[in-house]
């Protein structure tokens, strides 16, 4: 693929849809980074919780004599 830009905007038509689609590509990797980073936040809080939970059950297995 040819990184001469008067190549990539003969191939999408014009300069307003080599800007179209420029527009939306952008958008597109603006909203994977939002989505990614929800699911980031997401996956975080689950371990803390998995942490957590497995700090409970330890500390009563404990409290109870189970080794």
């Amino acid at each position: 693929m040819s990184t001469d830009p008067r190549q990539f905007t003969a191939t999408v038509g014009s300069k307003t849809t080599y800007h179209t689609r420029l527009n939306d590509a952008i958008n597109w990797i603006e909203a994977s980074i939002a989505l990614n980073s929800g699911l980031l936040d997401s996956l975080e809080k689950y371990v803390k919780a998995y942490e957590d939970a497995h700090a409970r059950v330890t500390q009563m297995l404990i409290e109870s004599g189970v080794k």
